[in-house]
């Protein structure tokens, strides 16, 4: 399929690794080559790229080193909660070509995301907020790359809104990476603001991780 996997991290989020990763292996059954992006240290669970820099600058430096055409983007707080639909994922990474810039696997949000030849996705407009999103997707790499060209924080690559030539497809059914979706009770996932939040010590409980709470706190 021409795809890898690529999370991305940073030196400080190293006590991320450990549960993000026994999250991973339990509930994504792939073959694909997994990578993850660091400034200077090692990860001992993932073949590492080192970059240093601002977050587009490291992640398009990154990507640039890897040898497939596609790769599903993770970020390192994206704890998986339950078995990844393999299925779904498979048929979007078949479905990308050179004319599709990605397909995101969170829920549609848009009114204005339209019905489309691809079953359970729909397409999003072009000029629309969120374009550019680092939730849970698969991309084509090469387009990708074109969109992390300005030096900017994550925050600024999401809310930029693009004029572009490339399309954008969404899922419009179940849960295609669960990081934290199905609970209806929660407002965040992962981490907030750097701290932790309370929907984690209850997966980490679940699942038997053991993480050091103190370091990060909590988000109130």
């Amino acid at each position: 399929m021409d795809t890898s996997v690529v999370i991305i991290s940073c030196d400080k989020n190293e006590d991320l690794f450990k549960p993000f990763f026994k999250l991973y292996n339990k509930y994504f059954k792939n073959n694909f080559e997994t990578y993850i992006i660091t400034e200077t240290i090692d990860c001992k669970y993932a073949n590492t790229i080192k970059e240093v820099g601002s977050w587009t600058t490291r992640v398009r430096k990154a990507l640039k080193k890897i040898p497939t055409k596609k790769v599903i983007i993770l970020l390192d707080d994206f704890f998986i909660r339950q078995q990844v639909d393999i299925d779904r994922l498979n048929y979007a990474i078949n479905s990308i070509n050179e004319n599709i810039a990605c397909f995101n696997f969170e829920k549609t949000y848009d009114t204005k995301d339209t019905e489309s030849q691809f079953k359970g996705f729909l397409k999003r407009q072009n000029k629309s907020m969120y374009l550019c999103s680092c939730q849970p997707s698969v991309w084509n790499k090469d387009i990708l790359i074109e969109y992390l060209q300005k030096d900017i924080t994550p925050h600024e690559w999401e809310l930029q809104i693009l004029d572009t030539k490339y399309d954008h497809y969404i899922n419009s059914q179940d849960f295609i990476i669960d990081i934290g979706y199905s609970d209806k009770n929660r407002t965040h996932w992962g981490l907030v603001q750097r701290k932790w939040t309370k929907d984690v010590e209850e997966l980490f409980k679940k699942e038997n991780i053991e993480v050091d709470y103190s370091k990060r706190g909590w988000f109130l």
